[in-house]
């Protein structure tokens, strides 16, 4: 039952992304990681979740700097998870 409640929230979660204006504040100062599909290749933090968004029929508008106005978009993520080390 919990998984079914799971699913179903993923679900809905996803449906709402849709037709969405959708922006992701690429704020890690540049830190490349491996490409997880290529390890050959470099990637920014923003492109897992640029790819996970895409997949979902979600195309995001991507800078390193914040507009002064915001209000065009619906959702905002930031990647910052290693901002730090950058």
């Amino acid at each position: 039952m919990k998984y079914s409640i799971l699913v179903l929230m993923l679900l809905v979660s996803f449906s709402l992304l849709l037709g969405q204006n959708v922006f992701v504040w690429d704020r890690d100062n540049g830190v490349v990681i491996p490409d997880p599909e290529d390890p050959w290749n470099y990637v920014g933090l923003e492109a897992s979740l640029k790819n996970a968004l895409n997949a979902n029929g979600v195309v995001p508008a991507i800078d390193s700097t914040l507009a002064g106005d915001m209000t065009e978009y619906d959702i905002i993520f930031a990647t910052a998870g290693i901002w730090c080390m950058g």
